[in-house]
C-alpha cells in the first residue's frame, strides 16, 4: 500500500509524521487482507455446504439414475470443469458405460467402451483417482510412465468411487 501526502508550506515531514503514514499504511493493509481472508473463508463454507448437501442427497438416492440426476445438477456448482462425466463400470461384461457427459451447459454421448489401458479404466483397476498434469510432471509424460493411453487428451482430473450398488464401481471425471 502507498500512502502519499503533501504538506503545506514546508513540504519535509518529521519522524512522528513518516511513523504515522508508516502505521497507517500498515493498517490499511492488514484490513485489506483481512477482507481477502473473510471472502475466502465465506467460499469454503460455502462450498463445505454445498458438499453436505451433495453428499445427503446421494446417501439418500434410491437409484443410478437418482444419482446421475443428483450428480449432474449439483457437482458443476462444486468443480470448475469445461467438461465432466460420469463412468459406471459393469463388471460382468466389462464395460463401461457414461450415462452422464456434460461440456459447459450441453450434453454429449461417450459412448461405452470396453476396459482397457485408457484414464478411465486406469482409475477403475486401480481403485483410486488420478491426477495429470500438476507439479513438474507434463500429463502425456505420466500417461506414458502409468501405461495409459489417452482416451480424452484435455482432461487433467479424475476422481474414483465405489459404488454402494453390487457389482458396480462408479469414476467421475472432468477436465480443465
Amino acid at each position: 500500500m502507498i500512502v502519499s501526502a503533501l504538506k503545506r508550506p514546508n513540504p519535509a515531514f518529521g519522524h512522528r509524521e513518516v511513523r504515522l503514514a508508516q502505521a497507517l499504511g500498515a493498517q490499511a493493509a492488514i484490513a485489506i487482507q483481512n477482507a481477502r481472508l473473510s471472502t475466502q473463508t465465506a467460499a469454503l463454507v460455502e462450498q463445505s455446504f454445498y458438499i453436505n448437501n451433495l453428499a445427503q442427497s446421494i446417501s439418500s438416492a434410491l437409484s443410478i439414475d437418482d444419482i446421475v440426476e443428483i450428480v449432474r445438477e449439483q457437482v458443476p456448482r462444486l468443480i470448475d470443469a469445461a467438461e465432466m462425466y460420469l463412468g459406471l463400470y459393469d463388471p460382468k461384461s466389462h464395460n463401461i458405460f457414461f450415462p452422464m457427459a456434460t461440456r459447459g451447459e450441453s450434453e454429449f454421448h461417450l459412448p461405452q467402451r470396453s476396459l482397457g489401458s485408457d484414464e478411465a479404466s486406469f482409475i477403475i483397476k486401480k481403485r483410486r483417482s488420478l491426477s495429470l498434469g500438476s507439479g513438474n510432471v507434463d500429463a502425456d509424460d505420466l500417461r506414458s510412465n502409468l501405461g495409459i493411453v489417452s482416451a480424452e487428451n484435455n482432461a487433467r482430473s479424475y476422481r474414483f468411487v465405489t459404488s454402494k450398488t453390487p457389482g458396480a464401481s462408479a469414476s467421475m471425471t472432468n477436465a480443465c
